[in-house]
């Protein structure tokens, strides 16, 4: 039987710290995923959730700012 060990994740954007515990590393990122925290393909970098949702599904352009939206049509001109 394999024992918990105990993991220390570090947020990449704000440096927030935080311990889990799981048996392997794909455990514990599904035990971050289901914590809110993102994990990036190669399951080596991290986001708290409070940065997470800039680097969700970002594509092509990469992380944008949280909060920001430059792209939002504020009135149509015809």
């Amino acid at each position: 039987m394999q024992d918990y060990k105990n993991y220390t994740i570090k947020c990449a954007d704000c440096a927030e710290k935080k311990v889990f515990s799981a048996r392997t590393v794909r455990g514990l990122c599904e035990i971050l995923r289901d914590n809110g925290w993102a994990v990036n393909a190669n399951n080596d970098t991290f986001w708290c959730p409070n940065h997470a949702g800039s680097h969700r599904n970002v594509g092509k352009g990469g992380a944008k700012p949280s909060g920001v939206k430059p792209y939002i049509q504020i009135k149509l001109d015809i």
